[in-house]
């Protein structure tokens, strides 16, 4: 998460903090209704620290952010483990730069996901379930949002918080619009993102940790242009071809939180940047969980009856079913730019159904090393959608996408690969084109 060379500006100086310079006032407590014990809390940033509560109870807690600072900022909260302190937290951090290392959460912190970017005067919450324990609370800064700058924590932007046993009825979140599956390694929503105010649960299902991040393109700009601009997950030369929106930040293994953002039309990208501990560090962008999808308004996302040639294939809403065949053989010139397993081989069935705005695979692989992602490709090139990769030699799924993607798809299925990777052949082991 964090780059080595950044933290080493810091050696030194945050274990000397005084994890109370930060004022602490406590906020009003308001349940969410009659007899509901949905808890609502309030943090306010500044440069460089936090003002709040020193102590809140547990369970369904609704966490405010407002920036009263300068720049973006952050709230990513953890539990600690019993007799563990946020000086052991700054001390491990420390040693992976000292080892040069990028720096990542250690197994004895649990990430309860938190609130990603909130500009100058913004205010944004999110709902989750705490548990009774000692919490830390920290910020990156625009370090995570574009991997360049100092992050906020190697300035001091950090503090504590005790979360006290819960008491009273349990308390319920309203039903959200849309459901996000975090795997190893991809991303699977429940329905389409729509325009407008829009309710996200996200869960990470994955063996990793997992953040979900959003940025809006700026118009005429898609996947390839961002991966273009995090070669690597590292921030490479030029300018953002987008802005940072918001998300969630880290959660753990089986953690689930909610968030509210409000949605224009356009083009996104979802993505994880986190480093992978089964992939030798590799950021979980470079391991394919990076998604682009169109957002539309709900009339264009809900109405099969809608005669815009662009959302059909024919002009027809039926579902389209392509079989196809996975191997290691080169394909010539316009074929994966590294060897692939020619012993391998494997099938892929796809589902395109352009009116629910979903795509659903099959795929079946044998005699190669276990998979650890596959995605459609454009080309050998872009990732434009994740599918989940057969491990085990098997997987099956479905996901949305935009009724443009998916046209597109159908239209030019030469110009797209179904590509399988592991460990032994990370740019491709396995692949096969659309159109065969």
């Amino acid at each position: 998460m964090l780059a080595p060379f950044h933290l080493s500006i810091a050696m030194g100086l945050l274990l000397t903090l005084s994890l109370s310079a930060c004022q602490m006032v406590t906020p009003s407590v308001t349940p969410a209704g009659p007899g509901v014990s949905l808890n609502e809390v309030g943090f306010t940033a500044f440069e460089v620290g936090y003002e709040g509560p020193q102590s809140i109870p547990g369970g369904l807690t609704r966490i405010v952010l407002a920036n009263r600072g300068e720049k973006p900022h952050d709230l990513l909260l953890f539990r600690l483990d019993d007799g563990k302190t946020l000086q052991d937290v700054v001390a491990d951090f420390q040693a992976a730069a000292a080892a040069g290392i990028e720096a990542t959460p250690p197994a004895w912190v649990k990430l309860y996901g938190g609130i990603a970017g909130v500009k100058p005067g913004e205010r944004r919450s999110y709902v989750v379930d705490l548990a009774p324990g000692n919490y830390g609370m920290l910020s990156f800064g625009e370090f995570l949002k574009e991997r360049t700058g100092v992050p906020d924590l190697a300035q001091g932007m950090m503090t504590t918080l005790t979360v006290t046993a819960h008491s009273g009825p349990t308390a319920t979140v309203s039903a959200p619009d849309v459901v996000v599956e975090m795997l190893d390694y991809n991303f699977v929503l429940s329905a389409p993102i729509a325009a407008g105010e829009q309710v996200i649960q996200v869960t990470n299902s994955g063996d990793e940790l997992h953040e979900f991040f959003i940025y809006r393109m700026n118009p005429g700009a898609g996947l390839s242009d961002f991966m273009t601009f995090f070669d690597g997950g590292a921030a490479a030369s030029g300018a953002l071809p987008g802005e940072f929106f918001g998300g969630m930040m880290l959660l753990d293994r089986g953690f689930s939180a909610t968030f509210a953002l409000d949605f224009e039309p356009g083009v996104y990208i979802l993505v994880c940047f986190h480093p992978s501990t089964a992939h030798e560090g590799q950021s979980h962008l470079v391991l394919g969980m990076v998604q682009e999808i169109t957002v539309e308004t709900l009339a264009a996302t809900t109405d099969d009856s809608s005669t815009d040639d662009s959302s059909t294939v024919d002009g027809s809403d039926d579902i389209h079913t392509l079989a196809i065949t996975l191997d290691g053989s080169s394909k010539g010139p316009s074929g994966p730019p590294t060897a692939q397993d020619a012993d391998g081989s494997g099938t892929a069935i796809l589902s395109f159904d352009a009116a629910k705005g979903e795509i659903c695979w099959e795929l079946t692989v044998t005699d190669i090393a276990p998979a650890f992602a596959s995605h459609i490709h454009k080309n050998y090139g872009a990732q434009m959608f994740s599918l989940s990769p057969p491990t085990q030699g098997a997987a099956s799924g479905c996901g949305s996408a935009s009724r443009k993607f998916i046209t597109t798809v159908l239209e030019n299925p030469e110009e797209y690969f179904v590509i399988v990777h592991n460990n032994e052949f990370p740019t491709s082991a396995l692949s096969g084109r659309l159109a065969q």
